[in-house]
């Protein structure tokens, strides 16, 4: 009988086992001041290894560094003693709910979610909060006074006295940043799958510092692409300093992928800008049709395209046959003059041809065969400039316009349809956001999965930041803060960015209704009592307080989610509450998990829940009718179900 952990991932044996993986006999165990076996490196077998490939000492590398970096790595690795309770009242369709919000800082949902979602993630898209010198609202993020920091960054001495100059631009802001980003990141990598994909929004001020940060965590070889996005009109505010320096109109979203290798994209072809005097002169070209393009090119029918049109019984004016020729532009086609295909020749009037460099060729008598597809639309490259920012409060499902850097889910869509696939007979892809904001991301994969019939499922983690109007604000966006302000509190909600996100998904989930529900989450203090005191420390009062290890204001649900994840399962499984012998029993996932919170399990209940053979059992250590029921309970399971992974909370 397992005893559950009840804390978060440990972040630095976890990448001892990775390095275990790399050099297993580099890797050993050692005990624990509490006697307990852990990983360890053996670093004279591990510089073994390595040969000329270590540094040590005070030697130049090339790296990335500021004040605060070993904390913020400390931070990563640091199990949290904290847990997820549902909230079903801000939920849609709960037990079969399949898209997961978590209301709570991030950083402790990452490593909450460790376990649960450990190489499963397809996509992440965050647009973290970019840097302007404010400070953090999260917890981690290592503050201090302006003197404290100056003193820790060697810009400052004790008394004051500046050690460089240009203090106030010499790192404060970018180390406190980066301190924030880096334990996320790192966590974040761990999540994704083998293909997987992240993608980050952000702006000038971060970008240098974001892209070595990436290459440090993801490495620089998974680097795929810096896309450059267009996120305003060149007018209003932002012409105001345009003697002075260029208007700043765009942002960069920055891709990594988890493997090289592994990753792949979905070749995406987007409408160019078409001239209509250009353009009808260059449909004239365009004057044959193939009938059968879904066949091999050595089988193409090719005809006039006026004679596939009169087939049809179509009219053959000329604007007729312009709309005929744009409405059919991948059958239309015309030869044109190739070199390389010149002095081929096929039994065949038309056939396939891939070059060296693996372009394909449609070899026609001789000459390419051009589609006039392919000059109506193009491949999208790095440099997006198509997507609206304009009105996006429409988007927001009726909710008040959110002007806090809200992404347009056009821009997430379109992310949406290069790194995920349909999804078709797999287990869906899951698509995660640990920087929700308003939920533009939510919005996008109901949507995706709307028009596509597709099955992504989302993860959204959003703090309950408090919404406020900041002296930088413009009157517009300060009108924006105070109707949303009175919009919560007409609904009696607390003026957090997390109740929009979640009025917004759910007012999404009432649109999109094919979709898989809402399970909302709460980060909050761990189920278990907290224990800290020493055996000669301990009072009666005490004593008694310490028999129910289990905090008296946790329901069975909440415990259930405990076991969710201290069991390292998706914690959007189907549930359903069922009654044996009349106890009530949760099963998870149609039977794998059986859980059963109730006192006074007897004998008989575990022969119940044995004979419906689940994967796991969980029970609360003090729910058994009494000691013999407990002693006994691991050799029924053996006895009656040996396949049972049987554990206590």
């Amino acid at each position: 009988m397992d005893k559950l952990k009840m804390h978060s991932l440990n972040g630095q044996q976890q990448a001892l086992k990775q390095l275990q993986a790399l050099f297993p006999a580099c890797v050993t165990e050692q005990q624990t001041a509490a006697g307990e076996a852990q990983l360890a490196v053996d670093f004279d077998l591990l510089r073994q290894a390595l040969g000329d490939s270590l540094i040590e000492g005070p030697a130049e590398r090339y790296q990335l560094n500021w004040p605060g970096k070993r904390q913020a790595l400390l931070t990563a690795n640091s199990p949290i003693a904290k847990t997820l309770r549902p909230v079903r009242e801000d939920s849609v369709d709960f037990d079969r709910a399949e898209h997961l919000f978590i209301e709570g800082d991030n950083l402790d949902a990452l490593k909450l979610l460790q376990e649960s979602y450990l190489g499963s993630v397809k996509l992440i898209y965050i647009d973290p909060p970019y840097n302007t010198g404010s400070d953090f609202i999260y917890k981690d993020n290592f503050t201090a006074s302006a003197q404290e920091f100056l003193e820790r960054s060697l810009q400052k001495d004790e008394y004051g006295n500046a050690l460089v100059s240009n203090t106030d631009t010499n790192g404060r802001f970018h180390s406190d940043w980066l301190s924030m980003m880096y334990p996320r990141l790192r966590i974040a990598r761990t999540l994704l799958k083998d293909d997987g994909v992240i993608c980050i929004s952000i702006d000038d001020d971060e970008l240098a510092n974001l892209k070595l940060l990436c290459d440090e965590v993801f490495g620089a070889q998974c680097f795929l692409n810096l896309i450059a996005v267009k996120s305003s009109e060149s007018s209003g505010v932002k012409m105001s300093h345009v003697d002075k320096r260029l208007p700043k109109i765009k942002e960069y979203i920055l891709v990594y992928t988890r493997n090289i290798g592994a990753a792949r994209l979905n070749p995406i072809k987007i409408k160019k800008e078409q001239n209509p005097e250009k353009l009808d002169g260059y449909l004239n070209y365009y004057s044959s049709f193939v009938r059968n393009l879904d066949d091999d090119p050595q089988n193409y029918v090719i005809v006039k395209v006026t004679e596939e049109m009169a087939q049809r019984g179509l009219p053959l004016d000329d604007a007729s046959v312009r709309a005929f020729k744009l409405a059919h532009a991948e059958n239309v086609v015309y030869r044109t003059n190739n070199a390389t295909l010149a002095g081929m020749t096929f039994p065949t009037k038309t056939a396939a041809v891939i070059s060296p460099t693996g372009i394909r060729y449609v070899w026609w008598e001789g000459k390419q065969m051009l589609f006039l597809s392919d000059y109506l639309d193009e491949y999208l490259c790095d440099l997006w400039n198509d997507i609206s920012t304009i009105n996006l409060n429409k988007e927001m499902h009726g909710l008040p316009a959110f002007l806090n850097g809200q992404k347009p889910t056009a821009l997430i869509y379109r992310l949406l349809a290069l790194f995920c696939g349909s999804c078709d007979g797999d287990a869906p892809e899951i698509v995660m956001d640990f920087f929700a904001g308003s939920g533009s991301t939510a919005s996008a994969v109901m949507q995706y999965n709307h028009d596509r019939g597709a099955r992504l499922r989302f993860v959204l983690v959003q703090l309950p930041e408090e919404i406020r109007a900041s002296a930088g604000m413009d009157a517009k966006s300060k009108k924006s803060v105070k109707e949303t302000l009175q919009y919560l509190k007409k609904l009696g909600k607390p003026p957090y960015i997390s109740e929009i996100t979640k009025a917004r998904i759910q007012r999404a989930a009432q649109a999109f209704s094919d979709q898989a529900g809402l399970r909302v989450l709460r980060i909050d203090t761990s189920n278990m009592n907290d224990v800290w005191y020493s055996a000669d420390a301990l009072t009666q009062t005490q004593l008694d307080f310490l028999v129910d290890n289990i905090r008296p204001d946790r329901t069975p649900d909440d415990l259930l989610f405990q076991v969710l994840i201290d069991c390292g399962l998706p914690l959007t499984l189907p549930l359903r509450q069922i009654a044996l012998l009349g106890v009530p029993v949760w099963e998870v996932d149609n039977g794998a998990l059986l859980a059963c919170f109730s006192p006074g399990i007897s004998e008989a209940l575990i022969r119940e829940m044995a004979a419906l053979q689940p994967e796991r059992v969980v029970f609360r250590d003090d729910g058994f009718e009494n000691d013999a029921v407990k002693n006994n309970a691991a050799q029924l399971f053996l006895q009656l179900s040996p396949a049972t992974e049987l554990n206590v909370l």
